[in-house]
């Protein structure tokens, strides 16, 4: 059982849970009320000792019955969130907080020869000045380049599709209805965003490269296709 599996199970089961415990509260007040309402029956239990022992025993039983119910919601409650990010962080590269890798493969899965891979775009982008930041500045200033980054390319892929950190260096941008109008608008959104993140002196200078794969001129017949396409034009024969 995957994650998501798993949290979907455990809020069917809290709502089990809460349903149970409302059907006790139920019980609970039916048999005070009972009590309360037929003086009778108040006098009965009171003249008979066993039946009064049975009745205060019935009572404490469906009031530990609650508690231990109310537990189990409570706990139940923790576990759910629990799991819920475990699933987040399985998603989610820990550096930036967007889509990782395992996202890039859930998604290259879901348009492995789908339909809508005909009009599919790819691009791949990178830091270009990366390598340089971590040798000269440390691995802390280049992350903090690398977080900078990310947050540029969610930002400016809004309106696009899905963009996710594929590795390191490298990020992958999938956008759907895609032509190269639209990717080369995608591109100009963030040489915006990255000139007005220059002439902030505060931080290191950002340089990156970008590559785009579009499907309307490359006619592949696989997601695999078209991933292994633009980061070859990325990156040539460094790899």
């Amino acid at each position: 059982m995957n994650t998501k599996e798993t949290e979907i199970f455990l809020k069917r089961f809290r709502k089990y849970k809460i349903a149970h415990a409302a059907v006790l509260v139920f019980f609970e007040a039916a048999y005070l009320l009972t009590v309360l309402l037929h003086p009778s029956l108040r006098n009965s239990m009171y003249s008979n000792s066993t039946l009064l022992s049975l009745s205060i025993l019935v009572w404490v039983l469906l009031l530990i019955s609650f508690i231990f119910v109310l537990h189990d919601v409570v706990k139940m409650e923790k576990a759910v969130k629990k799991n819920h990010e475990l699933n987040r962080l399985a998603h989610l590269d820990e550096l930036t907080d967007m889509p990782n890798r395992y996202s890039c493969d859930k998604l290259l899965r879901e348009y492995e020869k789908g339909s809508e891979l005909t009009s599919l775009g790819v691009s791949m982008m990178e830091i270009a000045n990366l390598q340089e930041i971590n040798d000269t500045k440390g691995r802390e200033t280049g992350d903090i380049l690398v977080h900078d980054f990310a947050e540029i390319l969610v930002k400016c892929s809004k309106k696009y599709g899905f963009v996710c950190r594929n590795s390191g260096n490298e990020f992958l941008a999938v956008f759907c209805d895609c032509d190269n109008e639209k990717m080369d608008s995608f591109f100009a959104l963030i040489d915006e965003e990255i000139k007005s993140y220059n002439a902030d002196a505060s931080h290191e200078k950002l340089v990156y490269n970008h590559e785009k794969y579009m499907n309307c001129d490359e006619h592949v017949e696989t997601f695999s296709e078209l991933a292994r396409g633009v980061h070859k034009k990325l990156h040539g024969n460094e790899h």
